[in-house]
């Protein structure tokens, strides 16, 4: 009986060892695939080694996550790299303050919001920051601004605009823009929870529409928990509940609908908390019947 047990014994264990065989092979493959970008090779190995402790060696279902997730970073680190050429391309030709999607200074709502010393303090991301209008801003109020440019000239051009404005920054206020991803930055664990606000403005709409839930995710991961979202929305179409709306099909900028970003948003536990209209004296930009509201959660 005691051998009997003992081979039962041996029996159970060795499949066991050689489904941690292949997860760890499955982590090699997965580093070797996203050499392109360690801060993702890093993330998907640690998520494998906590789910497969955490599942007991469920090695179909962790192949099955792991290959996803994969997949769907593959895709959007793809179409936002830090090469892409759409943007690039677009600020290499010489793009002017006012022209395009530049609105030659902040928000005039995000202006006001911060006359109103109603902007949360803390540590403050600006993904999608452009030219570097709103970092400075929000900046000024004495908060630490980091804001994400995907294009290198864009980029170079935030730089150049935060040091023309870098006297008007109070001794509590810093500024700075990184030439970087920001799904990238955001699946960065030294990145996780580490702000007290983000602030989106024509940064939702310029992502493909597929890849909205994971900005949600992204964000989440970004903010401390009890931190704000502040959304200047645009461009919000007066019908936002209806499908043209919630399934845009031009773009960038794609057409956007409060009721789209907070359903995404509460799923990742955010309230909406502040839903306001923008007048139209205050728009800084106009795209056909679109609306612009802000927004916070």
């Amino acid at each position: 009986n005691g051998m009997a047990a003992a081979s039962a014994s041996t029996l159970l264990v060795f499949p066991r060892l050689l489904i941690s065989l292949l997860v760890i092979g499955e982590c090699v493959l997965s580093m070797l695939i996203s050499l392109r970008s360690p801060a993702l090779s890093k993330v998907a190995t640690k998520r494998m080694v906590h789910a497969n402790h955490k599942r007991g060696l469920n090695f179909k279902r962790l192949l099955h996550r792991t290959t996803t997730h994969r997949r769907i970073r593959s895709a959007v680190c793809h179409a936002f790299s830090t090469e892409s050429p759409f943007w690039e391309e677009m600020w290499a030709a010489g793009l002017q303050p006012g022209d395009k999607f530049d609105a030659n200074g902040p928000e005039p709502i995000l202006m006001q919001f911060l006359d109103e010393g109603a902007f949360p303090p803390g540590r403050t991301l600006v993904p999608g920051c452009g030219r570097g209008y709103a970092v400075s801003a929000i900046a000024g109020g004495g908060r630490d601004v980091v804001g994400l440019e995907l294009s290198q000239t864009g980029c170079k051009a935030a730089r150049d605009y935060l040091e023309s404005q870098a006297s008007k920054l109070p001794e509590n206020g810093s500024a700075a823009v990184l030439n970087a991803n920001f799904f990238e930055y955001a699946d960065d664990p030294e990145n996780f929870e580490s702000f007290h606000n983000l602030y989106d403005c024509t940064f939702f709409c310029a992502i493909d529409p597929s890849f909205r839930p994971l900005w949600a995710s992204s964000v989440r991961k970004l903010i401390k928990p009890g931190g704000t979202l502040v959304s200047d929305l645009f461009p919000v179409r007066p019908w936002e509940g209806e499908e043209g709306a919630e399934h845009p099909k031009e773009g960038p900028p794609y057409t956007v609908s409060f009721s789209v970003m907070d359903k995404l948003l509460k799923a990742e536990g955010f309230e909406n908390e502040i839903f306001r209209q923008v007048p139209s004296s205050m728009r800084a930009r106009v795209r056909g019947d679109t609306e612009e509201y802000l927004c916070v959660w």
